[in-house]
């Protein structure tokens, strides 16, 4: 069952209905606000943080950029996800993936539980700080 528990968040205005994404992937963002974030949907991205809410309409809520949040983790057809395992975005909107250095990921987080071959799911994670760059 996956957990959460304090990390550090900052306040940013979402990008509109984010109901079908709380504790998804996402990057600092201009485009909508000044103060905006949206949803990762490259797996080349450098994201930022896990979206805590899961308002239907643009409004100001909160991104988890350290600490241990629930995310959404996988995408169809990937290898399972172990324990210990880092995580970064994928071309699946808001999915963190395994992380890939090879295809110019930079890490996100650290899978705290596991998921199975081909499945997704929201698991535990722990948010580190981006170093950004994609070196391992």
């Amino acid at each position: 069952m996956a957990y959460e528990m304090m990390g550090i968040d900052i306040t940013a205005r979402s990008s509109g209905d984010t109901s079908a994404y709380q504790y998804g992937c996402m990057i600092l963002s201009t485009t909508n606000h000044n103060d905006g974030c949206v949803l990762t949907t490259d797996e080349n991205q450098l994201a930022q943080g896990i979206w805590q809410n899961n308002s239907t309409r643009a409004e100001n809520g909160k991104l988890r950029i350290v600490g241990v949040s629930k995310a959404i983790v996988g995408v169809p057809g990937a290898a399972a996800v172990v324990r210990g395992d880092r995580l970064a975005a994928s071309t699946q909107t808001g999915h963190l993936e395994l992380f890939d250095v090879s295809n110019g990921q930079t890490a996100l987080a650290i899978a705290l539980e596991g998921l199975s071959t081909g499945s997704t799911g929201i698991i535990s994670v722990f948010v580190m700080p981006s170093p950004g760059s994609t070196s391992t």
